[in-house]
């Protein structure tokens, strides 16, 4: 995986597109995209700080406020902002960036994309000992475990495309 990543951000950087880090919650989009960004000197952006910053709520408080839909509208504006820019980015998309369709038709034509995965019973231990379970609101149920299978099933091909 790592030598495919590689190629995708020379590749990147030569066409001068941007790398999306897709992948489900907690599977390490931040955390690689920062590496690389500063690894290959490239701007790293956190699609989830932009929606805050853009929005001026948390992300919590967007979901509670108007729900997922409102959420995926503030992503989807976000996401728009970061993909005009010409200047090639690591992107560390959001779990359900690329699961929507015309975000994902965006990424596409607009960043090579990179599917980060791991396993989920993995997921389920790093969201529980990371703390941020309480800042995701999909996971906000009574069976967190049972919603991280459920999307990631959804969510898997998707990521795959």
């Amino acid at each position: 995986m790592l030598s495919n990543l590689m190629t995708e951000l020379q590749a990147s950087t030569s066409s001068r597109r941007h790398i999306a880090l897709i992948g489900f919650m907690g599977c390490g989009k931040t955390t690689t995209g920062r590496l690389l960004a500063k690894r290959h000197r490239l701007k790293f952006i956190d699609l989830d700080e932009v929606i805050v910053e853009q929005s001026g709520q948390s992300i919590i408080d967007i979901f509670n406020a108007g729900g997922e839909s409102v959420f995926r509208s503030c992503e989807r504006a976000a996401l728009r902002s970061v993909l005009a820019s010409t200047t090639p980015a690591v992107i560390a998309t959001g779990g359900g960036t690329f699961a929507d369709p015309t975000m994902r038709t965006w990424i596409q034509n607009a960043a090579h994309s990179v599917y980060l995965q791991a396993e989920p019973n993995a997921l389920i231990k790093r969201l529980d000992q990371s703390g941020q379970k309480e800042k995701r609101p999909l996971l906000g149920g009574p069976n967190p475990a049972g919603t991280i299978r459920f999307l990631l099933n959804e969510r898997t091909p998707l990521y795959r495309k």
